[in-house]
């Protein structure tokens, strides 16, 4: 702002002049996501079973060792889709999140801008 519309807008706010009015007070944003929604990530997966050569990985195993072995990878399968699918959900809560607290921010910044005086 140069000399002259900075002594302006002085002589105009110390006559008293009328400033313009601020925007519509903004809508605060919501409260984050709580903790509790953050998914819980899936227990350690299974153990190789012993019966499976560590240097070769050639098994040795029973019929039913391998059953109980694919039937544990299974279980472990399932827990780490769930916890996928857990995540993109709780992502996307905190996108809104972040959005919603973008928009109040741009709201507050408009409302003090619009309180400036403009030469």
């Amino acid at each position: 702002m140069d000399k002259l519309h900075m002594m302006t807008a002085c002589m105009a706010t110390a006559l008293g002049a009328a400033q313009p009015a601020l925007a519509q007070s903004c809508k605060p944003p919501p409260a984050p996501p709580p903790q509790a929604a953050r998914p819980k990530p899936p227990q350690s997966r299974p153990v190789i079973p012993a019966c499976v050569d560590a240097a070769t990985q050639i098994s040795h195993c029973t019929k039913g060792e391998v059953e109980r072995y694919n039937a544990d990878i299974g279980a472990y399968n399932r827990q780490v889709g769930a916890f996928n699918d857990g995540s993109k959900a709780y992502v996307a809560e905190l996108n809104r999140w972040v959005d919603a607290v973008n928009d109040y921010a741009q709201c507050e910044l408009k409302a003090v801008n619009t309180g400036l005086p403009t030469p």
